[in-house]
């Protein structure tokens, strides 16, 4: 079925990229999961809309240890994407790993998080193609406010505009998998702490 596939929609224009449910599919795959379509009345005009079931097998009665380390370290990470689905899956994943997130649906949302956090961010995960202000323009904004902020670009919306990148930047294309986006995040962190020991510390100028 077309619905599975990425970048498929049945969204206006400007309404969706048709990425959420074939990224959802992705990650419940991984798990070793299925996700079904459910019959019903909904889809009609007056209940507009699909049911899903999504199937995840069970956890083992005796979990091996967990060895790995949590690579987050309390890092604190500001994602931004429009699609839901995609925010979510993001923002649990990440903090999975042991990130601090905070998850956004806007640019304007983020530059509202980021004026009201006690504390500022250490990376920022976002999309390009939002309503509003992209996720490229935001991301030059925080940069010149925070020039310490680690970025990751997540699109499948990136090839013309290759040049406004800049080269700290990690980039990871839509659709992808989740360890695919926690190495980018990891890789930006790295980049930017081995940049702050080469230069020293460097002065956060206050918000224009």
């Amino acid at each position: 079925s077309l619905i599975w596939e990425p970048f498929f929609t049945t969204k206006g224009s400007g309404r969706g990229t048709g990425l959420g449910l074939s990224v959802v599919a992705r990650v419940v795959r991984e798990h070793g999961g299925r996700i079904e379509l459910l019959p019903s009345r909904m889809g009609t005009e007056e209940r507009p809309g699909a049911r899903f079931r999504i199937v995840l097998p069970g956890a083992q009665d005796n979990p091996a240890e967990i060895t790995e380390p949590i690579v987050g370290r309390a890092r604190r990470v500001l994602v931004v994407e429009d699609e839901e689905a995609i925010r979510e899956m993001i923002r649990t994943e990440l903090a999975d790993r042991g990130y601090q997130t905070r998850a956004v649906a806007s640019a304007e949302d983020a530059l509202a998080a980021i004026d009201a956090a006690e504390q500022p961010f250490d990376a920022l995960v976002t999309d390009v193609v939002m309503p509003g202000m992209d996720g490229i323009t935001l991301a030059h904004q925080l940069c010149e406010r925070f020039p310490r902020l680690s970025v990751v670009i997540v699109s499948g919306f990136i090839p013309e505009r290759v040049d406004d990148l800049d080269p700290a930047w990690q980039v990871v294309h839509k659709p992808f998998q989740i360890e695919q986006l926690a190495t980018a995040l990891r890789r930006a962190l790295v980049h930017r702490a081995l940049d702050d020991e080469a230069t020293g510390p460097r002065t956060i100028p206050p918000p224009s």
